[in-house]
């Protein structure tokens, strides 16, 4: 039987990075990991409109976080939530907090995945769907799509 591995961890230093940046003691370590994964969880729950690629955390003297955005025609409608996600995460760290958004138009996965979701909610065809999006993405190497 094989284990089940995460393929980040191969590819860190060849061809991608982690998206924590972050280093502490020993017994402060756990603190600053739960820290990490509350941050991502109220990213995600407060920003699930926005199609998010990725999401960097920097924790030094400053809390940075760089968010990776698709669309930039959503950064009007962000602007409303910003004051309820930064008291939230103000809570946790007490320390000043640099948010960044950044224009990042990377096809992945997620993304296809997402467009395609919200395709079939509108109601359309899936075979139309599938086909559009195979072709839109043709440029690339390969694109598999399969629904259930």
């Amino acid at each position: 039987m094989g284990k089940k591995i995460n393929p980040v961890l191969f590819r860190l230093k060849k061809n991608s990075v982690y998206h924590s940046l972050w280093y502490n003691i020993k017994k402060k370590y756990f603190y600053y990991l739960k820290c990490d994964i509350l941050i991502r969880e109220i990213i995600r729950k407060n920003f699930l409109f926005i199609n998010l690629s990725y999401i960097d955390i920097i924790i030094s003297n400053k809390l940075i976080i760089n968010l990776y955005i698709n669309n930039v025609d959503l950064l009007n409608d962000i602007e409303n939530y910003l004051d309820i996600f930064i008291f939230q995460i103000s809570k946790i760290l007490k320390k000043n907090i640099i948010l960044n958004f950044v224009f990042n138009y990377v096809l992945n996965a997620k993304n296809i995945a997402i467009n395609v979701v919200n395709q079939i909610l509108n109601k359309n065809s899936i075979k139309k769907i599938i086909k559009k999006e195979i072709f839109n993405n043709r440029k690339n190497l390969g694109c598999k799509i399969q629904i259930s």
